[in-house]
């Protein structure tokens, strides 16, 4: 099984990451409309963290994971 998630990096007010992760993103993305979203994000001032307000963007990243199960309960 093949999963892939975004996963988007803030910093918050008190200087600490903070991840958001969107699973499944669309497969045409790329780094300038990601880019855009998070400064949207960050203007919106809708989200907060422990260590207060979204401040800024930091990073993004796709990550791409391939799973394979091993089901041994199946005979029993």
């Amino acid at each position: 099984m093949e999963t892939k998630q975004l996963v988007l990096i803030f910093l918050n007010e008190a200087g600490r990451s903070v991840r958001i992760t969107i699973r499944n993103p669309r497969a045409e993305l790329d780094s300038a409309a990601i880019a855009a979203v998070m400064d949207q994000v960050v203007t919106a001032g809708v989200l907060s963290s422990s260590g207060g307000m979204l401040a800024s963007k930091r990073s993004a990243q796709i990550v791409d994971q391939n799973t394979q199960l091993f089901d041994y309960t199946a005979g029993t």
